[in-house]
């Protein structure tokens, strides 16, 4: 699927700080991940532009509770809710992952603009 507005939605993303910081919205390739090399254009778009969200508070916990599953996994205690304003210019694609599953695009800051309020993971 295409990438589209994401204005006048509400997304969850899972962070790390309380306030959700800059950082929170850095991309894989921005936090210095290196991309695995059997992804398609639209997955290494994601990988280098864009950042993971849900579009429900279940499916963030849900996400959070498979990465304290996984030992190597990054810790996220947090879940910031984000609302993206009318004319915003960030974008959103579902193309990538289950139900639920989206990928904004737009710059860290214009992410963070958008954070209402965080909420702890349980």
């Amino acid at each position: 699927m295409a990438e589209r507005p994401a204005a006048g939605r509400r997304f969850f993303r899972l962070v790390r700080n309380d306030p959700a910081g800059e950082s929170d919205f850095y991309s894989q390739e921005k936090v210095g991940r290196k991309p695995r090399p059997n992804l398609t254009p639209i997955q290494l778009h994601a990988f280098r532009d864009g950042v993971s969200v849900d579009d429900s508070e279940a499916g963030a916990r849900a996400r959070a509770t498979r990465f304290r599953a996984n030992p190597n996994a990054p810790t996220y205690p947090f879940v910031a809710i984000i609302d993206v304003p009318a004319g915003s210019p960030i974008t959103c694609d579902d193309a990538i992952g289950p139900p639920g599953h989206w990928t904004l695009y737009g710059s860290p800051n214009e992410q963070l603009a958008c954070v209402t309020e965080p909420i702890i993971v349980l």
